[in-house]
């Protein structure tokens, strides 16, 4: 490895050429979101004077520790709140090339650019792309509403999906002096990264700043209203012995990060709020109204957007409940039942799925209720909404079953990750898809379609786009090929599953 150094309009910045692949890591975008900043929206970074040192990883943002990022080893990271940064992987003297910016997943409360999954350099390599990793605020951090306290929209609960605006103007603006092209910008995102992105998709004021997007597993409907919004941050004030007022607000300013992740760790665990606690908010500054519905009214984008899931997103949280292997129909009816408070529909929900194939262990139905109700279906209803206003869009099943643990996983949520990437070698990857010749082969293929999406705008000739009528979609394993309706057999019970 050398040092290298890039003129950026922000100043300096020395990264390292490593076999032919310039790498930046760490470099703000974004003012620190620190003191009187904390849960507020910030600008972009100030200019700085001395030369930049971005030539080892750097800080993330507060978080509770995870399990996937010790599966990659990547839990023993310095934390720093102010880390609002970019890591930069740019083919050595690219000039005008494609960019791919990248949005982490992990629920909206962890996550960073920095894991080895999520490294870029592969495909810099390979396919001459230059690829940008961002980090956006976390939990309550990047999610909390706090402005109808004190009548101040900079307290927005958006302030997360600020981030990743700023993230993205930040590329219009200094991704030149890396070698990329801003008019040839993908966005791309797994999880609440995608989900971050469907939102946007919603936004007028940054469709100039891309040019085709992609969302893995993540669609436009995981939003808040604000009045669940409020309900979250009361739930947090109050375990941090807070009142529901303006003074609430300075206090939380100098609470010490590691007391605040404790206060969201321990409510998230609780029932005072559901899954994906800080998604975006509807809080009619930057999403006036929820995202499906704004596209719909919208005339067609000014871009294509790949909508994808896989096929068994959460089979390794069904297997990981603890009481998953007792469950029987009548657990899982139970189970329905408490989600919507309809014993009757949640009977007739278990049924339908039980129909579709009585050889299924029930373990493997609850998979599918829970999987359709939280990927398959929301990207289904992105995509109608896409294709009714005139807008290409495509859809992709990921379908490539992991061998580890006996084949027991499936196509589980994020396992394309790694291979989209390159990476099949990277930390963790052999423990969660297995270690066989399919492994390799799987990587070359998702990284070459996932690169040629970037270099062109618009996926290859071969994946038709998904209409309404022939819902084609494009069946991604080590072999590749189309498939007209993947879930009909599953597609009638979609309608039961609306107020899941």
């Amino acid at each position: 490895m050398a040092a290298s150094e890039r003129e950026t309009p922000s100043g300096r910045v020395q990264g390292v050429d490593q076999d032919g692949v310039w790498i930046g890591r760490g470099i703000p975008f974004a003012d620190g979101p620190t003191g009187a900043k904390r849960f507020r929206r910030v600008g972009l970074a100030k200019p700085w004077t001395r030369v930049f040192d971005a030539s080892r990883v750097g800080s993330i943002l507060p978080q509770n520790p995870s399990l996937f990022e010790r599966m990659q080893q990547a839990h023993r990271r310095v934390v720093d709140e102010a880390a609002l940064t970019a890591d930069v992987w740019a083919p050595a003297g690219a000039t005008d090339a494609p960019v791919m910016v990248w949005f982490h997943g992990g629920g909206f409360t962890n996550g960073s650019p920095s894991m080895p999954w999520y490294d870029g350099a592969n495909l810099a390599r390979h396919f001459g792309i230059v690829v940008v990793g961002v980090s956006y605020r976390l939990g309550a951090l990047g999610g909390s509403m706090l402005g109808h306290l004190n009548d101040d929209e900079l307290y927005s609960g958006n302030v997360a999906m600020y981030d990743r605006v700023l993230a993205l103007q930040w590329v219009q603006s200094h991704i030149e002096s890396y070698g990329g092209n801003p008019s040839k910008v993908t966005v791309v995102g797994e999880s609440a990264g995608a989900m971050g992105i469907g939102a946007l998709l919603a936004v007028e004021e940054v469709h100039g700043l891309f040019r085709f997007a992609i969302l893995q597993s993540g669609s436009a409907s995981q939003v808040r209203s604000p009045y669940d919004a409020r309900a979250v941050t009361a739930s947090l004030l109050a375990r941090l012995g807070l009142p529901e007022e303006a003074s609430a607000i300075a206090a939380l300013r100098s609470i010490p990060v590691p007391a605040l992740l404790k206060a969201q760790r321990n409510m998230i665990r609780s029932a005072d709020v559901g899954p994906l606690a800080f998604r975006p908010v509807v809080d009619g500054e930057l999403l006036n109204r929820e995202p499906l519905h704004a596209l719909a009214l919208m005339g067609p984008l000014p871009f294509g957007v790949v909508v994808g899931t896989n096929a068994d997103e959460l089979k390794p949280m069904v297997l990981g409940d603890v009481q998953a292997s007792g469950l029987t129909d009548r657990l899982v009816t139970e189970r329905v039942t408490n989600e919507i408070g309809d014993a009757e529909r949640a009977q007739e929900i278990v049924r339908a799925y039980r129909e579709i194939d009585n050889t299924r262990s029930t373990i493997d139905m609850w998979a599918d209720i829970t999987s359709d109700h939280m990927f398959h279906r929301p990207a289904e209803a992105l995509r109608e909404v896409l294709a009714n206003n005139h807008t290409g869009v495509w859809s992709y099943l990921f379908d490539w079953r992991s061998t580890a643990l006996g084949g027991s996983l499936g196509a589980f949520h994020a396992l394309e990750v790694p291979f989209l990437f390159g990476n099949h070698t990277a930390v963790g990857v052999d423990r969660l898809a297995g270690n066989t010749p399919d492994v390799p082969k799987l990587s070359a293929v998702m990284s070459s379609i996932w690169a040629q999406m970037v270099i062109d705008g618009r996926p290859p000739d071969w994946w038709g786009q998904w209409t309404p009528v022939n819902k084609e979609t494009a069946m991604l394993s080590v072999d590749v090929g189309l498939k007209g309706d993947p879930f009909a057999n599953r597609r009638d019970t979609w309608s039961l599953l609306k107020k899941l």
